[in-house]
C-alpha cells in the first residue's frame, strides 16, 4: 500500500490545497481499508514536515485501527458459542460428505479455548468421532470433526462441555455418493468378488490337481521301487538259488568223479581192458552193440569174459545211429549196393547185426 501512495503523492502536490484537501478524504472515504490508509498518509506527511495535516491523518488512522481491531475482536468472539447450558449454533445443520475428501464431511466447532468436544454416531454410540475421551478446542477455540458417509446418511450428536457447562448439537451428514453410484459400486464389488471367488475356485482346483498328480507320481515312485526292490530281492534269490544248485552240481559231480575214481580203482584190469578195446574198435570199425559184443567175447576175437564185454558197452560212449550210417555208405560206395540190401545188410545177423530202427536212420540219411 505505503508504495502506491508514493506514486499518488507527486500528483496530489501538484494541484492547490483546497482541491488537495477534497482529493484526500474521497481517497480515505472510498478505499477499501480507510483507516489504515489514513494512517500511512498522517506518517508519510509528518515524514515530509506537512505537520497538521501528517498529525490529522494518523490520529485519524491510529484511532480507526484500534477500533477496528476492537470491533473485529468483538466480532471473533460473538461467532464462538459460549458454554453456557444449551445448544450450539450448528445444531439441526446439514453437512455434504465429498468424495474428494475421502467421503468425509468436515463439521466446524467454535467455542471456549480448552473446552471438550465429543461426537458419536446418533443411532451406534459406540462410534465415536473425537475418542472416547473427546477433543480439546485450540487456543483459537475451534477444532474441526470428520465424519465418514459414503452410501447413507449419518446422523451426529456433538456436546462441548467447560467445566460444569455444556452445549450439544445434532447435525446431519449427507453421503458422497447417490444411490445410482452406490448400485454401480454394489455391482462392481460384486463382480469383483465374484471374480475373486472365481480365481480362488480355480486356483483350488489347480492346487488339488497339483496334489493329486504330486500324490500320483509319489504312488508310482514308491511301486516303482517297490518294484525294483521286489525284482532285486527276485534276482538276489534267483542268483542265491543257481549258486546253490551250482554248488550242489559241483558237490554232485566231485562225489560221482569220486565214486568214479574209487569204481575205477575197484574194477578189475580185464574189464578196463574190454572197455579200451571197445573204444578202438568203435572207432576203427563203426561197429553195431551186437558186433562188439561178438567181437570183445568170441574165441576168433577177443575172448573177453561176457561180464568184461557188458562192462566195456555199459561205459562206452557211442552212437550207434551214426555207426549204421557211416557203414552203409561204406557199403554204398565201396559196393554199391542198394538201399533195401544195404537195410538187409545192416540188420543180418551173420552181417553188421544193427537194430532195425538204426537201420532205417541209416537209410534215410544216405546220400541221394
Amino acid at each position: 500500500m505505503t508504495k502506491s501512495i508514493d506514486l499518488v503523492i507527486p500528483f496530489l502536490c501538484s494541484i492547490k490545497k483546497q482541491k488537495f484537501l477534497n482529493v484526500i478524504f474521497r481517497i480515505i472515504k472510498t478505499h477499501d481499508d480507510t483507516l489504515k490508509l489514513s494512517k500511512i498518509l498522517g506518517e508519510y506527511f509528518m515524514k515530509r514536515k506537512i505537520i497538521l495535516l501528517g498529525l490529522l491523518l494518523a490520529i485519524m488512522g491510529t484511532a480507526g485501527c484500534a477500533q477496528s481491531n476492537q470491533d473485529a475482536k468483538s466480532a471473533a468472539e460473538s461467532a464462538r458459542d459460549s458454554i453456557d447450558d444449551g445448544k450450539l449454533s450448528i445444531d439441526g445443520k446439514t453437512f455434504q460428505a465429498k468424495k474428494k475428501t475421502n467421503m468425509q464431511a468436515t463439521i466446524p466447532i467454535q467455542s471456549k479455548p480448552g473446552a471438550t468436544v465429543t461426537a458419536w454416531d446418533a443411532e451406534v454410540p459406540s462410534i465415536t468421532y473425537t475418542g472416547n475421551q473427546g477433543k480439546k478446542l485450540n487456543q483459537n477455540g475451534n477444532a474441526k470433526i470428520k465424519v465418514e458417509a459414503e452410501y447413507d446418511e449419518v446422523t451426529i450428536k456433538i456436546k462441548v462441555a467447560y467445566g460444569n457447562h455444556f452445549k450439544t448439537a445434532t447435525v446431519t451428514v449427507k453421503p458422497a455418493k447417490t444411490e445410482k453410484e452406490r448400485a454401480a459400486d454394489m455391482s462392481k464389488k460384486s463382480a469383483e468378488s465374484e471374480q475373486n471367488e472365481k480365481a480362488k475356485a480355480e486356483s483350488k482346483a489347480a492346487k488339488a490337481a497339483e496334489e493329486s498328480k504330486s500324490k500320483a507320481e509319489e504312488k508310482a515312485r514308491a511301486e516303482s521301487e517297490s518294484k525294483a526292490k521286489e525284482e532285486s530281492t527276485r534276482q538276489a534269490q534267483a542268483s542265491s538259488r543257481a549258486a546253490e544248485e551250482s554248488a550242489k552240481i559241483a558237490a554232485e559231480s566231485s562225489r560221482r568223479a569220486a565214486e568214479a575214481s574209487s569204481r575205477a580203482n575197484e574194477v578189475p584190469t580185464e574189464y578196463q581192458s574190454a572197455l579200451t578195446k571197445a573204444q578202438d574198435y568203435n572207432k576203427l570199425f563203426h561197429m553195431s552193440r551186437a558186433g562188439l559184443y561178438d567181437q570183445l567175447t568170441s574165441d576168433a576175437g577177443e575172448k573177453f569174459s561176457p561180464a568184461a564185454a557188458n562192462y566195456a558197452l555199459t561205459h562206452l560212449q557211442v552212437d550207434y545211429n551214426y555207426n549204421a550210417l557211416e557203414t552203409a555208405k561204406l557199403y554204398q560206395t565201396e559196393m554199391s549196393m542198394s538201399p533195401e540190401s544195404i537195410r538187409e545188410q545192416l540188420t543180418s545177423t551173420a552181417g553188421e547185426k544193427f537194430t532195425q530202427a538204426e537201420a532205417n536212420y541209416a537209410i534215410a540219411n544216405l546220400p541221394r
